[in-house]
């Protein structure tokens, strides 16, 4: 009565080891002397765009940039890590959308983004995902540097934005962004463009950073946004270092000099730690600022 069983169970292997399978893979690479023509799974036999090895992995793969040159790059919508190492040069000169889904995670590391037209578009715009990382990138000369507008998370870490039109680093709804160990300089036209430009509920932290060259450092544009700048260097900001024009800013451990203003508070809420130097600017102090003693 058990040989049906086992004939059962062989055929079903069978069965299996003829199916056909996907031809996504963990990892792919690209070189600018590759072709389309196979899976990029091979580092000997590299594709040629970035559109075509982000297709080419599974949902959560890698993307791996084996040569310095120039690359397009398409809509992600899918959880990827867009890998330029140590040495490689990885220029693209297109907008970089992000619209994957709900639990899909983002990682865009070592690329250099610069606008073909200076002042227009957005080196990222993300608008679907649970979250975004950006690591060791340049971003230059976009209208926004990174765009974000999602309830879900940005990380920013040793990073370059400059020369945007309109803010670095705009961010809006619930997101909570941290930005680490970054240059955000020279970004702004607009009197209330800034560095970092929070709105709607976003919950923003700044350490370890330089912001500086912009109309403003740090804006707050919203009564429900918040920026926690800690560790940082706010300096050489035309209208401000930091403009509570609503919401709340928090600094701490900070050098705030050679600005417009170095704090200044619309009608939100700005808080000193004790601990700020806060001095060199044109005028220091404007509108109530909360002063905060260190425990």
């Amino acid at each position: 009565m058990r040989r049906p069983t086992v004939a059962l169970g062989w055929v079903c292997l069978m069965f299996l080891a003829a199916a056909p399978r996907s031809h996504a893979a963990p990892r792919a690479f690209v070189s600018v002397r590759g072709t389309n023509a196979g899976s990029c799974a091979d580092v000997l036999a590299p594709c040629r765009t970035l559109a075509f090895a982000i297709g080419a992995v599974d949902n959560g793969g890698e993307v791996i940039i084996l040569t310095s040159g120039a690359y397009a790059v398409a809509t992600i919508t899918k959880a990827v890590r867009v890998n330029a190492p140590l040495g490689v040069v990885a220029f693209t000169a297109q907008p970089i959308t992000v619209n994957a889904g709900a639990s899909d995670t983002v990682v865009l590391r070592g690329l250099t983004s610069k606008a073909p037209t200076p002042g227009s578009g957005k080196g990222v715009s993300f608008t679907g995902g649970a979250a975004l990382f950006v690591e060791n990138c340049v971003f230059d000369g976009w209208g926004v540097g990174i765009d974000f507008q999602a309830a879900t998370a940005l990380f920013v870490t040793d990073t370059t934005i400059r020369n945007s039109a309109d803010s670095g680093i705009y961010v809006t709804g619930t997101a909570a962004a941290s930005i680490a160990r970054s240059v955000i300089e020279r970004n702004g036209l607009a009197s209330d463009s800034s560095g970092v430009f929070a709105d709607g509920s976003a919950r923003v932290s700044v350490r370890d950073s330089v912001v500086s060259g912009n109309a403003w450092g740090v804006y707050t544009h919203s009564f429900s946004s918040v920026i926690n700048v800690e560790s940082s260097l706010l300096a050489n900001n035309i209208s401000g270092g930091a403009g509570a024009s609503k919401g709340t800013i928090r600094v701490s451990r900070c050098t705030v000099t050679q600005n417009g203003l170095g704090l200044k508070n619309f009608t939100g809420t700005l808080e000193s730690f004790g601990n700020n130097v806060v001095r060199g600017n044109t005028t220091d102090l404007s509108g109530t600022i909360t002063t905060v003693p260190m425990q």
